[in-house]
């Protein structure tokens, strides 16, 4: 993550392989008060470019085009930095569900993303209100909105 002076905006990198997704969120995210540090659609450019930028926070889409998924990248970014991600998904599977237990992630947001979805995550983390970034402090699900839970509970 950056080192950024204290007061400084919190850089997020976005990984969305739709177009209007991916403005959508960068308008969002802009709104709260973040700066946007590079936006990727694909998994591999998504390794690369968290690598390379070493943003504060990832939006992560779970489903990419290329072969390598959200999921995967996140895994594979997390061998080299500790980046907290969130995840935007269309699907809510127990498969996938399941796969995101393995990852570090602040929690995931159901498709379509709202202002109010991404904020919800956002609350009580060091990207708002100066909280823990490690998680949001709510177990609870509501309107989309799926904090990470803790020890083995399915999300």
């Amino acid at each position: 993550m950056s080192t950024d002076p204290p007061g400084a905006k919190k850089r997020v990198l976005i990984v969305e392989d739709d177009m209007v997704q991916r403005l959508v969120l960068e308008n969002m995210l802009r709104r709260l008060d973040l700066e946007i540090a590079g936006k990727v659609s694909n998994g591999q450019s998504a390794i690369r470019k968290a690598l390379e930028l070493k943003p504060d926070l990832i939006t992560m889409d779970i489903f990419l085009k290329d072969k390598t998924d959200g999921v995967t990248a996140v895994e594979k970014i997390h061998e080299q930095l500790t980046i907290p991600v969130i995840y935007i998904t269309g699907n809510s599977d127990k498969f996938n569900s399941e796969r995101l237990q393995n990852t570090e992630f602040i929690g995931y947001v159901n498709k379509p993303v709202t202002f109010q979805k991404l904020k919800s995550v956002l609350e009580g983390t060091i990207f708002l209100n100066g909280g823990d970034s490690t998680q949001n402090g709510s177990d609870s699900v509501q309107n989309g909105v799926h904090p990470k839970k803790t020890g083995t509970e399915n999300i």
